[in-house]
């Protein structure tokens, strides 16, 4: 559905004042150290960073990158699971180190390591994301479903809170893993605003829980900034949810829109095994407002599943960034200059690049929207994390 008049103006207000500013977006380093089975590990914190904003707006703060985060903190240890991370591997024993972002297997203490390799006996896998398998903690729990327009909290640390929506549909049980869906808001907005416009539990079938989190607050609105902060929430939210209900780790998935999209694409780029696949609704990058037309990561081996939805008519984030971010993805997943329609249902004006590295599939949807999260990208965007097993 279209976004209200009201919300587009204010949208695309914020994202015309964003593009004063030089948004490109950095990390710092972040290095984890191994744990215990379930404890969090030592390790030292990143090198400092200045971390523009993801998307339109984010103004420049310093931050450090975080470290030290082991398979307690920030990370779960799910039951049963493979202990493997980069892709859909096969089951590592205890003592599999998980990438970042990633999720050590059943007993396995977590370690840092960039991508995260094997434990004894398990092997990394090709395709995007982590290789959890398995389910999470949370099945055979009681349900609880919040209401949806009631703002959960949590504690990200030194008494900071942080807001979120949580949607259960009435047929999750905890006894089947679903998929879990983050789906972030745009500059200036509210997650209460996307809610109905990503519509995830209506457009699964029930078959996922979605989590629409609030970003962080400024002076001029809501940003998603691309720093270590944001993700470590995100990562905290992640465990929590697979902690209280049945989710299927290794199903994991992102989207957003607008300056959601662009955070969306930096963490694709920069925490590319924290999600199975990544998708974005009229965004750009990565690398920020400042790279929308020639995105830059600084992980030169970066490869990543992804879905760019851009409208033909949207005079905000241009068809050219939306070809920008296309072309950017495709070279990285080694895809070949060969699109088709992409096979199962549910895709409306969507092309599928062919001959990409096994795992990471770039498609492509367009239609003739401007600035909004219309039905038909909403749609696509289950369509395409529904197709990841």
């Amino acid at each position: 559905m279209r976004c209200p008049e009201n919300l587009m103006k204010l949208t695309n207000h914020a994202l015309f004042f964003a593009l004063t500013l030089a948004a490109c977006s950095s990390s710092g380093g972040n290095s984890q150290g191994a744990g215990g089975a379930g404890s969090a590990g030592s390790g030292s914190s990143g090198a400092p960073s200045n971390a523009a904003g993801a998307g339109v707006g984010g103004s420049p703060s310093p931050a450090a990158g975080n470290g030290g985060l082991g398979a307690g903190a920030g990370m779960s240890s799910t039951a049963g699971g493979a202990g493997v991370s980069g892709g859909s591997g096969s089951a590592g024993q205890a003592g599999a180190s998980a990438g970042a972002g990633g999720h050590a297997g059943s007993g396995g203490g977590s370690g840092g390591g960039s991508g995260g390799s094997a434990g004894s006996g398990g092997s990394s896998g090709s395709g995007g994301g982590s290789a959890h398998g398995g389910a999470s903690g949370g099945c055979g729990k009681p349900v609880v479903r919040p209401s949806l327009t009631a703002q959960q909290q949590m504690d990200v640390g030194g008494g900071t809170m942080r807001s979120y929506l949580l949607e259960v549909p009435q047929s999750v049980d905890n006894q089947t893993p679903l998929a879990l869906v983050f789906a972030l808001h745009g500059a200036n907005m509210t997650n209460t605003q996307v809610v109905g416009s990503f519509n995830v539990g209506s457009l699964s079938g029930g078959k996922a829980i979605a989590v629409y989190p609030q970003g962080d607050e400024t002076a001029s609105g809501a940003r998603w900034t691309s720093n270590e902060a944001n993700w470590s929430y995100l990562q905290m939210l992640m465990t929590d949810l697979e902690s209280r209900y049945c989710i299927d780790p290794n199903r994991v998935f992102l989207t957003g829109f607008s300056m959601g999209g662009g955070f969306t694409m930096d963490t694709a780029c920069q925490k590319s095994t924290m999600f199975r696949a990544f998708a974005t609704v009229e965004g750009y990058g990565p690398g920020g407002v400042s790279a929308a037309t020639q995105p830059t990561c600084s992980n030169a081996a970066v490869k990543a599943p992804l879905l760019i939805i851009q409208g033909s008519t949207d005079g905000t984030v241009t068809p050219a960034m939306g070809q920008a971010s296309l072309a950017f993805w495709t070279g990285k997943n080694g895809c070949s200059a060969t699109t088709s329609m992409p096979m199962g249902t549910g895709f409306t004006s969507c092309t599928a690049n062919e001959d990409c590295t096994s795992g990471f599939p770039v498609y492509y949807c367009t239609g003739t929207w401007m600035h909004a999260i219309t039905s038909t990208a909403a749609a696509d965007v289950w369509a395409f994390f529904s197709t990841f097993k």
